[in-house]
């Protein structure tokens, strides 16, 4: 059964499509996050530089990249899988794109990319590379596309397994009797925390370490139970591909995912969930 954390076509029908997932996760956050610095807002203070043009690896909708326009003085280009994402960057960049570079929008994989003598002073991968396998593959690509004095900014989930959300989840696809396959949490942890540096030193030196953390604090029972649908973390390992789990086991899952959120703020009035994401700033 395909893996649809890492299988790029399950990530583009099912998570990053015209359902705005994304947007919905993304929404999630600045409501209820209670740090007063957005993720946004803490990405641009790293930048100190203007740069000759810029390559986002998986740019998703571009919300945040797309603000980074006025630091460039020629172009950017913008790669996804998904369309339905492409779309809304589209709309995204043209808003933001006040110094009228120029903009190349591809729906490719960047792996499968040929990219010629192409290279980017600015190079961009916002959680990708823990949906990647090969991982010292897509590391190298990256070092060939950059230019030998560029930045590099690569993000990833910190490690945000051990919070309420995460453990009360994987309970219950052990309860209702979930493939053991879906237990595995190693799948989710390969590029993160200390392991995603030790990957990236080995192809590059200079590597800056930056953790930003938002942890939200939530009352509402309803957004949380949103949030938790929108997330890979539902039906992240195959998605509706997994012929071996019925509907009716989704369903009882999302019920009783919703049962143990009301049990738990009628105890405590508030679920936290950790937001924990791992910035690596890279100077070549």
């Amino acid at each position: 059964m395909l893996n649809g954390y890492k299988n790029s076509t399950i990530l583009a029908q099912e998570f990053y499509n015209d359902k705005l997932k994304l947007q919905k996760r993304i929404d999630f956050w600045n409501e209820y996050g209670t740090n007063p610095t957005s993720y946004g807002e803490r990405l641009e203070s790293l930048i100190s530089d203007s740069y000759e043009n810029m390559l986002d690896i998986g740019c998703g909708n571009a919300q945040y990249s797309s603000r980074w326009l006025k630091y460039l003085k020629k172009s950017a280009t913008f790669m996804d899988i998904s369309q339905d994402l492409l779309n809304v960057a589209s709309k995204n960049i043209l808003e933001f794109n006040k110094n009228n570079v120029k903009i190349n929008i591809k729906k490719e994989n960047f792996l499968d990319e040929n990219f010629g003598s192409e290279k980017y002073d600015l190079v961009i991968a916002m959680h990708v590379l823990q949906h990647i396998d090969n991982i010292s593959c897509a590391l190298e690509k990256i070092n060939m596309l950059s230019e030998p004095n560029g930045t590099i900014f690569i993000t990833t989930y910190d490690n945000t397994l051990d919070d309420w959300l995460n453990t009360t989840h994987y309970q219950l696809l052990t309860d209702l009797k979930f493939p053991l396959r879906m237990l595995n949490k190693d799948q989710y942890l390969s590029f993160s925390g200390e392991n995603a540096i030790q990957e990236t030193r080995k192809v590059f030196k200079n590597i800056e370490e930056i953790k930003f953390h938002n942890d939200a604090i939530v009352t509402d029972c309803k957004k949380l139970l949103e949030y938790y649908e929108s997330s890979m973390m539902f039906r992240m390992s195959e998605g509706r591909r997994s012929k071996d789990v019925s509907n009716q086991q989704w369903y009882k899952l999302k019920q009783q995912m919703y049962t143990k959120i009301k049990d738990e703020m009628s105890r405590n009035g508030y679920i936290l969930v950790k937001g924990r994401v791992q910035i690596l700033k890279i100077k070549k």
